[in-house]
C-alpha cells in the first residue's frame, strides 16, 4: 500500500488484471482483509476499505467495500462485481484493466455510519438451510415413537 496524500491515514493499492488478479474479474466474488498481528490500530478508529476499477479509459469510482476495527480485524467482504453493471461488461483479458484497494482510518463513529450489517446475514445461511431441510424431511415422518426420523427414498 501507498500513502495516497500526507496525512498517514489514506493509502492505496493498485491491481493488475490479469496478472494479480483473475480474469474475468467478475469471476472475483469476495475479498479477504485482514489486520496483520500486532497491528496497531487505536480502538477509537477504524479502516475503510473501498474499491475502483479502470479499464479501457473508464473508471467505476470508489464504492464501498467494508471496514475493519480492532474489535474486527478480519473479514470476507462481497465484491459484487459480477453484478455491477460496468465490471461486467469488461471482456476477459482486456490488457489495461486496474483494481485500486483504498484505504481510509476515519474515527469509530465514521465507520459505523457507513458500514452496513448485511455481513452479519451470512453467518447464519448453513444453519438456516440445514433447518430447512430437517423441516421439510420432518414433514415425512410417520410419527412412530422410536424418535427415528425415516425418510422415503423419493424425498432426493
Amino acid at each position: 500500500f501507498r500513502p495516497v496524500d500526507t496525512s498517514g491515514t489514506k493509502f492505496s493499492l493498485t491491481l493488475r488484471c490479469p496478472g494479480d488478479l483473475p480474469t474475468p474479474l467478475s469471476s472475483v466474488s469476495e475479498m479477504v482483509c485482514f489486520l496483520v498481528p500486532n497491528a496497531a490500530l487505536p480502538e477509537t478508529h477504524g479502516v475503510m476499505i473501498y474499491w475502483q476499477i479502470e479499464s479501457n479509459g473508464k473508471q467505476t469510482g470508489f464504492e464501498l467495500l467494508g471496514s475493519l476495527t480492532a474489535h474486527r480485524p478480519s473479514a470476507v467482504f462481497r465484491t459484487s462485481w459480477s453484478q455491477h453493471d460496468q465490471v461486467s461488461t469488461i471482456p476477459p483479458n482486456t490488457p489495461a484493466t486496474t483494481v485500486t484497494i483504498g484505504l481510509s482510518m476515519e474515527i469509530l463513529s465514521e465507520v459505523q455510519n457507513q458500514v452496513t450489517d448485511s455481513w452479519d446475514n451470512r453467518l447464519f445461511v448453513a444453519q438456516k438451510i440445514a433447518t430447512d431441510l430437517f423441516h421439510y424431511m420432518q414433514s415425512f415422518d410417520s410419527g412412530s415413537t422410536s424418535g427415528k426420523l425415516i425418510v422415503p427414498t423419493f424425498v432426493f
